[in-house]
C-alpha cells in the first residue's frame, strides 16, 4: 500500500489504481489508520504519484483519490510562488498563427499559398488536384501557443496550416461542395490545360529570336532559383562520379517500364553502336524506348535515373509545372556532365524537343522514387503511431489529434507521454522514414554521402564544422508523406486508393518554408535539427550480415565466405566480452565479402583462378569464425579473469584476418582498392568518430590516477565470482557491496573498474570518495558519468550531445534517461554495461539518486550498477533504496593468508637501517593486528616506509606489533592513526599546527596552490610543506602526478576512516578538528579576499581573466562556509566577526561580487539586475532566486546564499519564506523528513515576523501547514496532522469570501480534513472535506488554471462518499460529470490528459461494480486504453495503467466469459510486473492480481502448467509478506487452496510437507 503524496502547487492530477479482485466479496468496516481491507482483499487500484503533488485516501479496502493534484498552492511570498516556486501554466489550444505569407483566397489562392508571383494561381489550381481537404481555416481565432522556451524548431509560432480537416475547396470568393467525380473531371481539365500550355511555351521558345530566348531564359532562371533550394543536389566536380549508381534498381509502376540496364549489358550493345546519339523511335512508339536507344545516350540515361532520385532529395519533388521539361533535361544534361559527355551536354542545351523526349524516360523513376518514399511512410506511421492495434473509433480520435497543429511531426516524451512542442520534425516516425533513405549501402543516403553538407559557414560554429545534414527537401517531403498516410486512416481503417504524390503540393510547400525560415531566422537550431537527423538516419544501415544473406544467390560460389561470415557475427552477439573488438572482425569480414559479391556480379567472365582464391580466403575465415565461436561460449567469469589473454587472442585474428585479405588483394584477380578504402570507412562509422571537445562542457571525473590503494592480487577471488555471476546472470538493477571502513570496498571497486573496461564491459565508474561532493548534486554526477560514457564509448557521443540540448531543468529521471540509457542502448550491445558508484552512502545527495535509480529497474538487459556503502543499505534503511532492485553483498575482510603475503612483499621495501628487519614472527604478529583490513596493511607499510620522526623503522615496527588491540575492534584503527599522529606531531605547538592545517583542507571545497591556500588560512607556505611532508605516512589516496605545489580537500587523499576519526567528538584527543571551526576561519578569509575583486571598469576579458584562483575560489565559496561556520540566531550572529565584517564591504564590492558570483555559477544567463539601494541581504536573496530557476544542480549555493541572508537580517520574513520554500522544495526531491522540518522552521520563523494583524499573517500560516503535511505524510503522526488542521483553520479565517486568493486556504484545509477522514472514517469529515471543495469550485471558474485540479478532487471526494454511504449513486453520477469537464480541460496533447483518462475510467467502473452497467465497463476499458496509448514505455505510469486496463478486462471476462479477453488482461498483467521488480512497492498487488487470473484460466482449460505458474506467484508474494503482515494471512489461504487443488488435479502428493507448514502456519494466527 503505497503512501500519500506530497502535495502543493499546482500539479498534474493523479491517477488510482488497485481495485479489489472481483472474485472476493468486500465487507466495508469503518476504515481505521491507513485503511482497512478486508482479509481476503487484495486493493486493487492505488494510485502512482504523478507529481510531487500529488495525494491519495485510502478507504474501506481501497485506494480512493484523496486531495487531487497539487493540494494547496501558494502565491506571493507565503507559497510556491515564492523564492522561484514554479506555478501551473494555463492550458492553451496550440495553433499556428497566421504566417505573413499567405494570401486571400479570391486572389487565387487558399490559406498557406505562397506570395510568390509564379506559383501563386497555379497553386489555386494544384488545391483543385489535391484530396479535398486541403482548405479551410477554421482554427485562426484560437489561442496562440507561448513558446518561449522554445529550443528546436517552432512550428506553431513560425507559420500557419491550411486547415486540412475542412472537406471544402475554396477557389473564389464563394465555397462550393466538390464531388468525386467533379474532382476527376477538374483533374483531367487541368492535365489537358498544361500540356498544351507546354507544347505551346516549347514551340515559342524553339521559334523566337535568339534575344528573346535569352530574355525568357533568363525569367525562367530566376523563377528556378525562387524554388530551388539552397543546397546544389549536383557537384559540378567530377571527382564524385564513379559511384556505382547502376546498381539500384527502384520497383516498377506499371508493367511495360524498362529497367536500367547492367554495365555488362551496355558495353554488349556499345560493341555494335555506331556511337551516335539520335533518338531511336521504334515503329508505332509514341515514345522512345530505353534498350532502343545509343549506347552513350542509354549511359547518359541510367545517370540520370539516380540524379532523378537525387533531385527528390536534394532540390524539390515538386517541379514547378511550367518548368517540369527544363526541370528533366537539367537533369538529363547533368547525367551528361558525369558520363563527360560533351556532345550531350550541348544537345541538350541546344536542343529543347531532344531533351524533352528523353526526359519522358526519366520521369516515371522520378514519380516512382515519389511512391517508394509514401510505401515507407506507410511502414513508420503503422508502427510509430500505433494505428493497427487501435479499436478504429480510437484511431479516428488518435488521427484528428496527430493532424491538428502538425502534431504527427513532435517528438514524445517517454516519461509523461505529453508532446514536446520544442522539438518537432524529431517524432521516432520521422526519423525511421528518414532512416529509410540510409538503410543499405545501395540507399540513396549510403550511396551519395558527399550530397549532404553543411547548411552554414564553418566559422560561425567550427566545432560542428564537420557535421552533416539532411537537406529540407528530403525532410518535409518526409513529412508530408506520413500526413498523406495517416490521412488515410481518418474514417478509423485505411482506405486503399491510387496514390496520388501531386495532391500534397501545397503540405511539402509549408513544411518546406518552415524550415527555410528556421534556417534563416536560426541556424545554429536548424543545423541542431538537420544534424541530429542526419545522425540519426545514418544508423539505420543494414548490417553486413543481413546484406550478405540477401545477395548471397549473386555469386554461389562465395556462400563459404558469408557461411563464415555469419559465424563470426553470431559470436560477436553472443559473446561476454569484448564485444566491439568481435563485432569489428565480423564487419571488417563482412565488408570485404560484399566486396567481392559485388564486383564479382558486375563481371561478364570470372578470372579463371579466383576459384582458388576464393576457397583459401574462405579456408581462412573458417579457422577464424571457429576460434570467434569458441570464444563466445566463455562465461562471463573466464572472461572476467582472462581479459588480457581475451585482448591479445583478438588481436591475433585481426591479424590473420588482415593477412587473409592481403593475401587475396595480391592476386590481383579484381580490383578491390575502393573495397579496402569502404572498410576503412565502415571502420571508422563503427567508432563513431564524432568530435569529443564538445563533450567538454561537461563536469568530469577528477584524475584518480594514484589515488586509489592497490589491489592484492587474488585476494578477493571467491568476491570477485558472486559479482561476475551477479552481472552475468541477475535481474536486479543495482548490487550494493558493503562493508566496514577500511575493508577495501573502494579498492575492489577500482579493480573491477578497470577489468570491466578492458573486457568492454564498463559503461563508466564515479568514485564519490576521491573529491568534494558537498556542492556536487545529483545532476551533476549523471553528467560526470556521461561523460566517462562518452569517453569509453565514443558511439554514444552523439546521444550524450543530444541530451545536453535537452535536459536543461528537467527531472532526474529524464537525465538518467537521456545522459545515460539512450546513449548505452544506442550502443546495441548483447549484453548490459556496468555502471561503478563507489562511497554511495557517503555521498549527502544519494538520497534524491537512489529514488530517480529507480527509473532504470526494467532496463537491466542494458545498464546494471555496482555501488559501495558502509552499511547494508537495506537493514539500514538507507532513504531511497526501497525504489531501486537491489542485491545486497557482504564484503568479508580479507584473509590472513593474503594479508601475510603483502606484508612480505611490501617490507622489502622498507628502508631498514643496521640490519634491522621484520621477522616472521612479526608478519604473523602484523596480520594477526590487522583484522584483515587492508587499509591498515596499507597504512603500516607507510608508516615504515616514510622518514616522519626520529625513530627508526626497527622501533616503530616494534611499537606496532606490541599492541595488544586488534583492529577488528571498534578502535584498533583509531589506535594505529593516533600512533602515528603522536609520532609525528609531538608538542602542543605542532599539534596545533596540523589540528589548523588539517580542519582547514576538510572545509576546503576545491584545490588550491599552496601560496594561494597560504593565503586563505595564514599557515606559512615553509610550514605547510613541512606538514605535507610529514602525512604522505597517512596518504592511502596520493595526489595526482604533477600537484605536488597544490593542497588538496582532504577526501581526495586521505581515507574517510582518518577524517571521521580526527573528527570524532565522543573521545576527543589533542588532534580533534572541529569542521565549524574551519569553516568560520575560511570564511572569514574568504570575506577578506572579496575586497581585492577588480573593478568594474577592468571587466573587459572574461571572468577567469580577471579573477586570481584564490578570488574565484573566495566568490564561490565564502557564503557555503559561513552558513557551515556560523550561527543563525541573530543575538549569536551578530557577535561574530563575519558580521561585522559584511558590514564593512561597500555597496560597489558588493555588486562586483555579486556579478561575478552570477558568470560562476550560471555563466550562460544574462547579467543580475541590481537597484543601487540593495543590501547585501536582497542581492543574496535575488542570487538565490536566479539559482533557483537556473534549473542546474545550484541547491548548496542557493540555500546557502538564503542562510546568510536571514542571518543579516533575522527580522526579514520574506527571506525566512523563501529560505523555507527551499528546503521545501529540496524535500520534495529527496523525499527524507530532515528537509521538510527545517522548511518548518523557517517557515515558523516568518509566522513569528507576521502576527495576526500582518496582513501576510493568513500566508504564513497556511505555509507552516504545507510543510506540517509534508512531514505528516512521512512520520505520519498525529499530532502533526492536528495542528496542521488548526494552522489551516486560522489562515482561512481570515481569508473571508471577498480575497482573491481564498481557494488556495480552502484546498489546504480540504487536504488536511482528508488526510483525517482517512485516518478515522468520520462522515462528517468527509462532508466538510466536499463542502471546502465546492466552494473552490467556485472559486475558480473556468478557464481558472486550477480548476481542473479542484474537478479532480471534489470527484474524488465524492467517490469517498459513494464508498462510505453503501453506494450513494448521486454522489458517484456527480463524480463522473465532474471528472468528463476537467477531461474537456485537458485536450490532446495536454501531458495530463494519460490521468484524467484513468480517474474518469475508474469512476466508470465504479459505476459498472454498482449497478453492472456494461456500457459504463466498456467506456472504462476505452478511456484506459487511450490512457495506455498515451504513456509508451518507460513510462512511469505505464505499469499502472496496464494494471487497471487488466482489472476492467478481468471484469469483462467474467461477464461474458470470452477467453481471448482473459488472455489479453493475463499479457497486460505480465507486462505490468516486469515493469515493477521487487522491491517495487507495488509488485505484490501485480503478483496477487496475475495469480488470480491465471487461476481463471486454469478454471477455463484446466492446464495443470497454469496452475503452477500461479502457485509460483503466490509463493513469492509470501516472501514479499512475511510474518506480522497484514495480508500474510489471507495470502496463506490462497497458496493452501492452490496447493490441494494441485494435489486434487494431478493425485501427486509432493506438496504435503508444504500444505502443512501453511495450514501450522494459519492455526497460529
Amino acid at each position: 500500500m503505497t503512501k500519500s503524496q506530497k502535495n502543493g502547487g499546482a500539479g498534474p492530477p493523479a491517477k488510482k489504481m488497485g481495485r479489489p479482485p472481483e472474485t472476493i466479496q468486500v465487507s466495508k468496516p469503518a476504515p481505521s489508520k491507513g485503511g482497512s481491507d478486508g482479509a481476503n482483499q487484495e486493493p486493487r487500484r492505488s494510485k502512482c504519484k504523478r507529481s510531487e503533488s500529488s495525494t491519495q485516501t485510502q478507504t474501506n479496502g481501497k485506494v480512493a483519490k484523496g486531495t487531487k493534484p497539487g493540494g494547496p498552492s501558494g502565491r506571493g511570498n507565503s507559497g510556491p510562488a515564492a523564492a522561484g516556486r514554479p506555478k501551473r501554466k494555463a492550458a492553451d489550444s496550440r495553433h499556428p498563427p497566421r504566417s505573413p505569407n499567405t494570401v486571400p483566397a479570391e486572389n487565387g489562392g487558399g490559406p498557406g499559398t505562397s506570395k510568390n508571383p509564379t506559383r501563386q494561381v497555379l497553386y489555386a489550381q494544384r488545391d483543385n488536384e489535391s484530396e479535398g481537404d486541403d482548405e479551410g481555416d477554421e482554427s485562426s481565432d484560437e489561442d496562440e501557443d507561448d513558446a518561449a522556451d522554445y529550443e528546436g524548431v517552432n512550428l506553431l509560432d513560425e507559420n500557419e496550416l491550411p486547415n486540412w480537416e475542412d472537406d471544402k475547396i475554396s477557389t473564389t470568393d464563394n465555397t462550393i461542395e466538390v464531388s468525386d467525380d467533379e474532382m476527376d473531371v477538374r483533374k483531367l481539365s487541368l492535365l489537358v490545360y498544361c500540356v498544351v500550355l507546354t507544347a505551346l511555351l516549347d514551340f515559342k521558345i524553339d521559334k523566337q529570336p535568339m534575344a528573346g530566348k535569352q530574355k525568357l531564359k533568363q525569367t525562367e532562371r530566376q523563377r528556378q532559383k525562387q524554388a530551388a533550394e539552397t543546397v546544389h543536389w549536383v557537384e559540378s566536380d567530377e571527382q564524385d562520379t564513379d559511384q556505382d549508381l547502376d546498381d539500384q534498381n527502384p520497383s516498377e509502376s506499371s508493367d511495360n517500364q524498362e529497367h536500367p540496364r547492367s554495365d555488362a549489358e551496355l558495353e554488349s550493345a556499345a560493341g555494335s553502336d555506331d556511337e551516335g546519339i539520335e533518338i531511336n523511335l521504334q515503329e508505332n512508339e509514341h515514345y522512345p524506348g530505353l534498350k532502343t536507344q545509343p549506347y552513350r545516350v542509354q549511359r547518359v540515361l541510367q545517370k540520370s535515373f539516380k540524379l532523378a532520385e537525387l533531385a527528390v532529395c536534394f532540390k524539390t519533388p515538386y517541379p514547378l509545372p511550367l518548368d517540369v521539361n527544363r526541370f528533366f533535361r537539367e537533369i538529363l544534361r547533368d547525367a551528361a556532365k558525369l558520363e563527360k559527355d560533351d556532345e550531350l551536354v550541348q544537345r541538350f542545351r541546344s536542343d529543347v524537343k531532344y531533351g524533352i523526349s528523353l526526359g519522358t524516360l526519366v520521369k516515371p523513376w522520378f514519380s516512382k522514387y515519389r511512391i517508394a518514399i509514401w510505401e515507407a511512410a506507410q511502414t513508420a506511421a503503422r508502427i510509430f503511431y500505433g494505428l493497427d492495434v487501435m479499436p478504429p473509433e480510437q484511431v479516428q480520435q488518435k488521427i484528428v489529434d496527430l493532424l491538428r497543429h502538425d502534431t504527427f511531426v513532435y517528438n514524445i516524451d517517454s516519461n509523461t507521454g505529453r508532446v514536446l512542442s520544442n522539438e518537432p520534425y524529431r517524432h521516432p516516425a520521422v526519423i525511421k522514414l528518414i532512416q529509410w533513405f540510409f538503410e543499405d549501402r545501395k540507399s540513396l543516403g549510403q550511396q551519395n554521402p558527399k550530397k549532404f553538407t553543411l547548411s552554414f559557414s564553418k566559422q560561425v560554429d567550427p566545432q560542428r564544422s564537420r557535421e552533416k545534414e539532411i537537406p529540407i527537401p528530403m525532410l518535409a517531403f518526409s513529412t508530408t508523406m506520413l500526413r498523406a498516410e495517416l490521412k488515410l486512416w481518418d474514417r478509423g481503417a485505411r482506405i486503399a486508393i491510387k496514390f496520388d504524390a501531386d495532391a500534397y503540393s501545397t503540405i511539402y510547400d509549408h513544411h518546406a518554408e518552415v524550415l527555410n525560415q528556421l534556417q534563416a531566422k536560426s541556424p545554429a537550431k536548424f543545423h541542431r535539427l538537420a544534424a541530429y537527423l542526419y545522425q540519426e538516419g545514418n544508423k539505420a544501415m543494414k548490417s553486413t550480415t543481413q546484406e550478405a544473406v540477401e545477395i548471397v544467390g549473386a555469386v554461389p560460389f562465395l556462400k563459404p565466405v558469408l557461411a563464415a561470415v555469419l559465424v563470426m557475427s553470431q559470436a560477436a552477439r553472443e559473446t561476454q566480452s569484448n564485444y566491439d573488438g568481435m563485432l569489428s572482425l565480423s564487419t571488417t569480414a563482412g565488408e570485404f565479402a560484399l566486396s567481392i559479391v559485388e564486383r564479382c556480379s558486375t563481371l561478364q567472365v570470372l578470372p579463371p583462378n579466383l576459384d582458388d582464391a576464393v576457397k583459401k580466403l574462405e579456408s581462412r575465415l573458417r579457422a577464424i569464425a571457429s576460434r570467434c565461436k569458441e570464444m563466445s561460449q566463455k562465461n562471463f567469469i573466464s572472461c572476467f579473469f582472462q581479459t588480457t589473454a581475451f585482448k591479445d587472442e583478438l588481436d591475433d585474428l585481426r591479424g590473420n584476418l588482415d593477412t587473409a585479405i592481403q593475401e587475396f588483394q595480391s592476386t590481383n584477380l579484381i580490383n578491390m582498392q575502393d573495397a579496402l578504402e569502404r572498410i576503412a570507412e565502415a571502420l571508422r562509422r563503427t567508432a563513431g568518430n564524432v568530435e569529443w571537445g564538445r563533450l567538454d562542457a561537461l563536469p568530469s571525473h577528477p584524475d584518480t590516477s594514484g589515488k586509489l590503494a592497490e589491489y592484492l592480487v587474488e585476494s578477493r577471488t571467491p568476491d570477485v565470482e558472486h559479482i561476475c555471476e551477479w552481472i552475468a546472470s541477475s535481474s536486479e538493477l543495482l548490487l550494493c557491496i558493503h562493508g566496514a571502513a577500511g575493508v577495501g570496498k573502494s579498492t575492489l571497486a577500482s579493480h573491477l573498474s578497470k577489468e570491466l573496461r578492458a573486457a568492454g564491459r564498463l559503461a563508466g565508474s564515479i568514485f564519490l570518495g576521491t573529491f568534494p561532493t558537498d556542492t556536487s548534486g545529483p545532476e551533476t554526477i549523471i553528467k560526470m558519468l556521461a561523460h566517462e560514457i562518452g569517453s569509453i564509448h565514443p558511439q554514444t557521443r552523439p546521444k550524450i550531445l543530444d541530451a545536453m540540448q535537452q535536459c536543461h531543468g528537467t527531472s532526474l529521471e529524464t537525465h538518467l534517461q537521456k545522459y545515460i540509457l539512450e546513449p548505452l542502448q544506442s550502443l546495441n550491445h548483447p549484453y548490459p554495461l556496468v555502471v561503478i558508484v563507489d562511497a554511495l552512502d557517503e555521498w549527502r545527495d544519494h538520497p534524491t539518486f537512489l529514488p530517480a535509480l529507480g527509473y532504470l529497474n526494467s532496463n537491466t538487459s542494458v545498464i546494471k550498477v555496482i555501488g559501495t556503502s558502509r552499511l547494508n543499505p537495506v537493514a539500514s534503511y538507507l532513504p531511497g533504496i526501497d525504489k531501486v532492485s537491489v542485491h545486497t553483498y557482504h564484503l568479508p575482510t580479507v584473509s590472513m593468508a593474503v594479508i601475510k603475503k603483502y606484508f612480505e612483499k611490501h617490507l622489502e621495501s622498507v628502508p631498514w637501517v643496521d640490519g634491522r628487519r621484520a621477522h616472521p614472527g612479526d608478519i604473523d604478529k602484523l596480520a594477526e593486528l590487522s583484522g584483515g583490513l587492508p587499509v591498515w596493511a596499507a597504512t603500516v607499510i607507510a608508516l615504515l616506509s616514510y622518514q616522519f620522526s626520529e625513530s627508526p623503522p626497527h622501533d616503530v615496527l616494534a611499537d606496532i606489533v606490541g599492541s595488544r588491540r586488534q583492529v577488528g575492534g571498534s578502535d584498533g584503527l583509531g589506535d594505529l592513526y593516533e600512533n602515528a599522529l603522536e609520532r609525528l606531531f609531538t608538542t602542543a605547538e605542532t599539534q596545533q599546527q596540523f589540528r589548523q592545517y588539517f580542519g582547514a583542507i576538510i572545509a576546503l571545497q576545491a584545490p588550491l596552490s599552496i601560496s594561494d591556500f597560504s593565503a586563505l588560512t595564514g599557515i606559512s607556505t615553509h610550514l605547510i610543506n613541512q606538514i605535507q611532508a610529514a602525512l604522505p605516512a597517512l596518504h592511502t589516496r596520493p595526489p595526482p602526478p604533477g600537484s605536488e605545489r597544490m593542497v588538496h580537500p582532504a577526501t581526495a587523499i586521505f581515507h574517510l576512516s582518518l577524517i571521521e576519526h580526527i573528527q570524532a567528538t565522543r573521545t576527543e584527543t589533542p588532534f580533534t578538528v572541529f569542521a565549524s571551526e574551519s569553516h568560520s576561519a575560511l570564511a572569514l578569509s574568504c570575506l577578506e579576499q572579496l575586497s581585492s575583486l577588480p573593478s568594474p571598469s577592468s571587466h573587459h576579458n572574461t571572468r577567469q581573466a580577471q579573477l586570481r584562483a584564490i578570488q574565484d575560489y573566495a566568490v564561490r565559496y565564502w557564503p557555503y562556509h559561513v552558513l557551515n561556520g556560523t550561527p543563525r540566531l541573530n543575538d549569536s550572529w551578530s557577535q561574530t566577526k563575519h558580521s561585522t565584517a559584511l558590514q564593512t564591504i561597500s555597496a560597489g564590492t558588493q555588486r562586483q561580487w555579486a556579478t561575478s558570483f552570477h558568470k560562476a555559477l550560471i555563466p550562460r544567463e544574462d547579467g543580475l539586475e541590481l537597484e543601487a539601494e540593495d543590501g547585501m541581504g536582497l542581492i543574496l536573496r535575488k542570487l538565490a532566486k536566479r539559482l533557483g530557476q537556473s534549473g542546474g544542480d545550484q541547491w548548496r549555493f542557493q540555500v546557502a546564499c538564503l542562510e546568510v541572508a536571514v542571518r543579516i537580517d533575522d527580522g526579514d520574513a520574506e527571506a525566512w519564506s523563501e529560505l523555507g520554500w527551499c528546503y521545501e522544495y529540496r524535500g520534495r526531491r529527496m523525499g527524507g523528513i530532515q528537509m521538510h522540518e527545517k522548511a518548518l522552521a523557517a517557515f515558523r520563523s516568518a509566522l513569528q515576523l507576521r502576527p495576526e494583524s500582518h496582513p501576510n499573517h493568513a500566508d504564513s500560516l497556511n505555509n507552516v501547514a504545507l510543510a506540517l503535511w509534508s512531514c505528516y505524510q512521512l512520520n505520519e503522526n498525529q499530532d502533526t496532522l492536528s495542528e496542521m488542521i488548526s494552522c489551516s483553520q486560522k489562515a482561512l479565517t481570515l481569508r473571508p469570501a471577498s480575497y482573491a486568493d481564498r481557494d488556495r486556504y480552502l484546498d489546504t484545509l480540504a487536504i488536511a480534513l482528508n488526510s483525517l477522514y482517512r485516518h478515522n472514517g468520520d462522515l462528517q469529515t468527509l462532508k466538510d472535506v466536499i463542502s471546502l471543495h465546492r466552494q473552490g469550485l467556485e472559486l475558480r471558474p473556468a478557464p481558472h488554471p486550477e480548476r481542473s485540479k479542484t474537478l479532480n478532487n471534489l470527484a474524488s471526494a465524492l467517490q469517498s462518499l459513494h464508498e462510505h454511504k453503501d453506494g450513494d449513486m448521486d454522489a458517484l453520477k456527480e463524480a463522473i460529470s465532474l471528472h468528463r469537464e476537467a477531461l474537456e480541460l485537458h485536450p490532446a496533447p495536454h501531458p495530463d490528459r494519460n490521468s484524467i483518462l484513468d480517474n474518469l475510467a475508474e469512476a466508470l467502473y465504479q459505476l459498472y461494480r454498482s449497478n453492472s452497467d456494461e456500457k459504463a465497463l466498456n467506456e472504462a476499458i476505452s478511456l484506459e486504453h487511450k490512457a495506455l496509448a498515451l504513456e509508451p514505455a518507460p513510462h512511469p505510469g505505464r505499469s499502472i495503467t496496464l494494471n487497471n486496463l487488466a482489472n476492467s478486462l478481468k471484469s469483462r471476462y467474467q461477464h461474458n466469459g470470452n477467453i481471448r479477453t482473459l488472455n489479453e488482461c493475463i499479457s497486460l498483467y505480465h507486462e505490468a510486473l516486469g515493469l515493477c521488480p521487487a522491491p517495487h512497492p507495488l509488485r505484490p498487488m501485480f503478483l496477487n492480481n496475475l495469480a488470480d487470473a491465471l487461476l481463471l484460466q486454469f478454471e477455463q482449460n484446466r492446464e495443470v502448467g497454469v496452475l503452477d505458474k500461479a502457485i509460483s506467484l503466490r509463493r513469492e508474494l509470501l516472501i514479499l509478506r512475511p510474518s506480522g503482515h497484514r495480508y500474510r494471512k489471507a495470502n496463506l489461504e490462497d497458496i493452501l487452496h492452490l496447493l490441494e487443488m494441485r494435489r486434487e488435479v494431478t493425485g501427486d502428493d509432493r506438496d504435503h510437507g508444504e500444505i502443512d507448514d501453511v495450514k501450522a502456519e494459519l492455526a497460529t494466527l
